[in-house]
């Protein structure tokens, strides 16, 4: 049997900080002083008070105070062994430093991408960014509640028109728009019927998925 293989590399983390397997790749957040504020020290070409800051500086200033950066908000999602509600990051603070949930992290990721959008592209309520088509991606491994935990984070974020897509399906599917040699009858790529193995190769993690894929009315589905 022939299976065709496809790699994906998404920038993801899969283990919270506290557990011995996390990840080494993950998307940083700070939060920040009243001081920083203001004082100037940190802004956004859209608010000059942000609640917070996301980024390269997130990272670095980050670096220097653990206690008030935040990362790894979805692997925290998907780890069933704490509240994902409950105010538990930055993983390094303590009360009554700053905190939030998981949930409220990667509902302020979202907000954060809204905002860059809108500061940038939308000059109208038609071009805005919570009035687009979201498919936002989502780890092969998320369970049902991870799963309804990253649509409410989106709900939060004012991300109505939402469909949610599994990462691995996710890089196929753009393997199909970058070879549109794929959808010809007969493929030397892909054929109809056919398994295909997906290798998703994260920071520390590596998983794989099989997915068959159909020709249907001349679009491959899987």
């Amino acid at each position: 049997m022939r299976i065709p293989l496809f790699l994906c590399s998404p920038s993801r983390s899969w283990l919270p900080r506290r557990s011995p397997h996390a990840s080494r790749t993950s998307l940083f957040s700070l939060l920040p002083t009243e001081d920083e504020l203001t004082a100037g020290g940190v802004v956004a070409t859209w608010n000059e008070h942000p609640a917070m800051v996301t980024g390269v500086l997130a990272r670095e200033q980050g670096a220097l105070v653990p206690n008030r950066q935040v990362s790894s908000a979805k692997s925290w999602l998907s780890y069933p062994g704490m509240h994902r509600r409950a105010k538990i990051l930055p993983a390094q603070a303590e009360p009554p430093q700053p905190m939030i949930s998981p949930v409220e992290a990667s509902a302020r990721y979202l907000m954060h991408l809204r905002d860059t959008w809108d500061g940038t592209l939308g000059s109208d309520a038609e071009t805005r960014f919570e009035h687009q088509e979201i498919v936002l991606t989502v780890p092969g491994s998320f369970d049902e509640e991870a799963r309804e935990l990253t649509v409410e984070a989106a709900h939060n974020a004012r991300l109505e028109n939402l469909t949610l897509l599994e990462e691995p399906l996710a890089a196929f599917y753009a393997w199909i728009a970058a070879n549109p040699r794929a959808l010809a009858e007969p493929s030397e790529h892909l054929r109809d019927g056919e398994l295909i193995l997906i290798c998703d190769i994260g920071g520390g993690t590596t998983d794989f998925s099989l997915v068959r894929a159909r020709l249907v009315k001349g679009e491959f589905a899987v």
